[in-house]
């Protein structure tokens, strides 16, 4: 067979699972199986107990696998599969997981070759949709790189990739391994490292690298980097990508600027771009959307067009489809959240994180204590400061600028602009304190700038008025008794006055605590007038006297 049919029979073959996909989009009931294996041949598998992984469904609350083991390397349906043999595993994988690893003591034979498939089941244990297709892959022995470790190693620290990720993605790249062919940029690749031929392909170009098995097969574009088995498999004429991991980019076609690194990172993603990505299924249902930037394990997961998000932390955004301008931070911050424009900063998918934020209604919320100055905060807010004065100002810059703060003598609020200052009870004004230093009471009263107090005394705040009787005042003043005293707060500062459970009730206040002075001036007045009209009746009387004699 020419090189001319090798390469198209290739090219069908390595595009039928973009096909797939494109079908899964119109119905997300039936999930995909991704990994181990190929659904056009018996892939190698370099582990006893592989991880197996596919698609989300809609509604899905658990999936069930099973493998089958096979006799020949063919793909078949999973009824007709079914019909001919028992599965040798059948296993329920609790979502909202996508992925699971064999146990040992599940671990499948060595040499031996098996077909697994994956179905949706909701909360009651209903099938949804139909069975996945099929994969088939058969178990090698583990072997290891033949001597890449150290350039691939280089070429990913080139890009700034860590340690821990450079591991992962050498790891990754072991499956299908047998030998290493590196060609040289321009050289024309032998048939023997073809994709499919279970050998790694390795291309070092003017501007595009590729290393693992698949990575690139397809991509006719510049200035790109996939490492990793099927990295990038479906590029076509995205550029300026940058895949690193088993499957990272996998259905990418136009998609471009992106930075994926993480086994599955950016799975789904077709034509978003300028996304970056970093951890084990992070974007892995992106689709189309852009500018994002997902670091952690299944950060930004469900997003398929979502747009500049920022999501940092496992599972952090995990049920985001299409939110904008989101800004999540902590493992599983924001978790639940499907709207746009939020801030969540959290440690867990609660719904009252640390902080809260709505960026378009300039929102910020903390749940939780403020300590400025100190880590253990016994208030709401507090500000701790040693040294210097302690001050929270409010200022408008059109008006008035509040000011509370506390000294190393004394504790004060008020204005340090000239303006007045109020106090409010239940959001209305009972007392204001002027600019020249006045005082004005919202029921009237008032105290000037020199210390003289006015109450307020206008008819329109009074009703029931009547006269105070002679008699009333009179009987008042005779059993108001005046004593000597000093208040138990300072017993150096001696007063006279009266007792206010001693007063007569007509001056006395309704709690029998306290007694208001102008009640007594009052009385007092009454009484003074009807002395005043005795002493001139008695005046009348003497004139009178004096005039007969």
């Amino acid at each position: 067979m020419n090189r001319k049919k090798i390469f198209w029979l290739v090219f069908v073959f390595m595009f039928l699972p973009v096909s797939l996909w494109l079908g899964a989009q119109e119905s997300r009931n039936n999930p995909v199986a991704v990994s181990p294996g190929s659904d056009t041949e018996a892939a190698a598998v370099w582990q006893s107990c592989p991880t197996f992984s596919w698609s989300a469904v809609n509604q899905a609350a658990s999936y069930r696998v099973e493998v089958f083991e096979l006799a020949n390397p063919k793909v078949d349906t999973y009824e007709n599969m079914a019909a001919l043999s028992s599965p040798v595993l059948s296993k329920d994988i609790p979502g909202p997981a996508l992925t699971f690893t064999l146990s040992s003591e599940e671990s499948l034979k060595t040499g031996s070759m098996y077909a697994w498939y994956v179905q949706a089941l909701d909360a009651s244990g209903n099938i949804i949709g139909q069975w996945s297709n099929g994969r088939i892959f058969k178990v090698e022995q583990e072997i290891r790189f033949l001597g890449i470790e150290e350039k691939l190693g280089e070429i990913l620290r080139g890009y700034g990739v860590s340690e821990e990720v450079i591991t992962h993605a050498l790891k990754d790249m072991q499956s299908g391994v047998k030998e290493i062919v590196v060609r040289d940029a321009g050289s024309t690749a032998s048939s023997k490292d073809s994709p499919g031929t279970g050998l790694i392909q390795g291309y070092e170009g003017d501007s595009n690298t590729y290393f693992g098995k698949f990575a690139g097969a397809h991509n006719t574009a510049e200035s790109s980097t996939f490492l990793g088995y099927a990295a990038g498999i479906s590029n076509t004429t995205g550029c300026g990508n940058t895949f690193v991991g088993i499957y990272a980019g996998y259905f990418n076609l136009t998609g471009y600027q992106n930075t994926f690194l993480g086994k599955y990172s950016g799975l789904w993603n077709v034509y978003g771009y300028s996304n970056t990505f970093l951890g084990h299924l992070s974007g892995g249902n992106n689709s189309i959307g852009n500018e994002n930037t997902f670091l952690g394990d299944r950060a930004g997961f469900s997003n398929t067009g979502g747009y500049s998000n920022t999501f940092v932390g496992m599972s952090a955004g995990y049920s985001n489809t299409l939110g904008l301008r989101n800004l999540f931070l902590g493992y599983k911050a924001g978790y639940n959240e499907t709207e746009s424009d939020k801030l969540y900063i959290a440690n867990s998918d609660t719904s009252s994180p640390l902080i809260y934020g709505e960026f378009d209604n300039s929102i910020l919320t903390i749940n939780g204590k403020l300590g400025i100055g100190t880590k253990t905060p016994g208030y709401p807010m507090e500000l701790v400061t040693t040294g210097i004065n302690a001050a929270i100002t409010a200022r408008r810059t059109d008006g008035a600028t509040n000011f509370m703060n506390s000294t190393a003598s004394y504790a004060q609020f008020g204005a340090v602009s000239n303006h007045a200052v109020r106090i409010l009870v239940n959001s209305t004004w009972k007392m204001s304190v002027n600019t020249d230093g006045s005082l004005s009471m919202a029921n009237g009263a008032t105290c000037t700038s020199g210390g003289v107090w006015t109450n307020a005394s206008s008819r329109d705040l009074k009703e029931n008025i009547e006269c105070l009787s002679s008699d009333e005042a009179v009987d008042a003043l005779h059993n108001l008794s005046p004593v000597k005293y000093n208040y138990k707060a300072d017993k150096a500062d001696h007063h006279v006055g009266f007792i206010a459970e001693d007063v007569p009730e007509l001056v006395a206040t309704a709690d029998r605590k306290g007694m208001s002075p102008m009640d007594v001036v009052a009385v007092l007045t009454r009484v003074v007038q009807e002395q005043e009209k005795i002493i001139s009746d008695l005046q009348e009387r003497m004139a009178k006297i004096e005039n007969e004699k």
